[in-house]
């Protein structure tokens, strides 16, 4: 019995032990579940953020550009023209020109955010790392809604506001031609002889500044933008705006004014009035749309014939435009005609003296022996017979 009692005590010994040790290991297992846990839960989170997709600098012209919440931006995001949705990380700047920037809850951007000109909205939970900078020019910013007008079913009456529109927009050209032609009538008449003496070089100049226009004020508003220091200079930018309509009312004057001296002079009609030019040269030009948009009421058969002549008169009134810029720039920086000289003096109609004698003929030298070769000897007088 004695040999059996170290076993029975160490078997004791192990039934109290056991259940600390299950303790113990299942301690153990759950710490090591919740470091698991952990270090699952930051590998994944490092994982969502590697597998964002990297891209470089976005730019965008008109239309919406967006930055996905996968989605990380090595570099800056410019919009002109159009709307910015950020929803992930930008390491660079956000600059929004006349549109509209959208930062959401999960958008971190690192660098400037800058608004020129457009709406800004910013979710609380976004984050921006360097400064906001917001410029409002108070045009951008309204929003215009033309309220909606129910005409009658009668398809005419649909047709009808069209043609008073073009009517009433005759009627405000006609003003502004005539204020312009009164208040610069030698700009306008000279810019309406360049038009006249070279309309193909005119044409050339007025379009291809109308293809220029808008890429380079895109440009400078971008480069005043990004040099933070020309920021101040966007307030001028609807000045420029204003005075190049202007400047191609002026051209435009000039054109229908030369026009309508044309057609005066077709028709034979006396005097030189240059209002009255302006207003025949705005009625001959803008007669195709007027005509056509008339037309247009009617509708039926002449539906056809009322767009021939609309599509017509936009022609005309686009070259007209077109070439009346081109004058203008040629007038502006163009070489100036070389001023004419006097006229020639005419030759003198009196005939000559007959008192005066004519010059004397040169004397020949006598020849020494025998006629020279080549010259004929003068014929002598026949001798006189002597008297028998």
């Amino acid at each position: 019995m004695r040999r059996w009692l170290p076993f029975a005590w160490l078997g004791l010994m192990v039934v109290q032990v056991q259940p600390g040790l299950a303790s113990a290991s299942t301690d153990a297992q759950s710490i090591g579940a919740g470091r698991g846990s952990a270090t699952v839960y930051h590998v994944a989170q490092r994982a969502r953020r590697g597998t964002r997709r990297q891209r470089g600098d976005r730019f965008r012209l008109g239309g919406s550009l967006t930055v996905g919440a996968d989605e990380v931006v090595r570099g800056d995001v410019v919009v002109v023209g159009g709307r910015a949705i950020v929803q992930g990380e930008v390491r660079g700047s956000v600059t929004a020109v006349a549109g509209r920037l959208t930062l959401g809850p999960e958008s971190e951007v690192d660098g400037d955010v800058t608004v020129v000109g457009g709406r800004f909205d910013r979710h609380p939970d976004a984050r921006i790392g360097g400064d906001l900078n917001e410029v409002i020019l108070g045009v951008a910013d309204v929003d215009f809604h033309m309220p909606s007008v129910r005409w009658p079913s009668w398809s005419g009456m649909t047709r009808l506001p069209r043609f008073l529109g073009s009517v009433g927009r005759l009627l405000l050209l006609g003003f502004l031609v005539c204020l312009v032609v009164a208040l610069a009538p030698g700009t306008v008449a000279r810019v309406g002889d360049r038009a006249a003496a070279t309309p193909w070089l005119a044409g050339f100049l007025g379009l291809t500044a109308q293809i220029l226009f808008v890429p380079m004020v895109i440009l400078t508003v971008v480069i005043l933008v990004v040099s933070i220091i020309g920021i101040p200079f966007l307030l001028f930018v609807p000045l420029l705006l204003v005075g190049v309509a202007l400047a191609t009312l002026v051209g435009f004057a000039g054109v229908v004014q030369r026009s309508g001296r044309w057609v005066e002079g077709r028709l034979g009609a006396s005097g030189s009035n240059r209002y009255r030019a302006a207003i025949v040269g705005l009625l001959a030009i803008s007669s195709l749309v007027v005509a056509g948009r008339l037309i247009g009421v009617v509708g039926g058969i002449f539906a056809l014939v009322a767009v021939v002549l609309m599509a017509s008169g936009f022609v005309v009134e686009f070259v007209v435009w077109t070439v009346g810029v081109g004058a203008l720039l040629l007038e502006a920086f163009g070489p100036r005609p070389a001023p004419a000289g006097p006229p020639p003096l005419p030759p003198d109609p009196s005939p000559p003296d007959p008192a005066t004698p004519p010059p004397p003929r040169p004397l020949l030298p006598a020849p020494t022996s025998g006629p020279a070769q080549g010259v004929r000897p003068e014929e002598e007088p026949p001798p006189i017979p002597a008297p028998s």
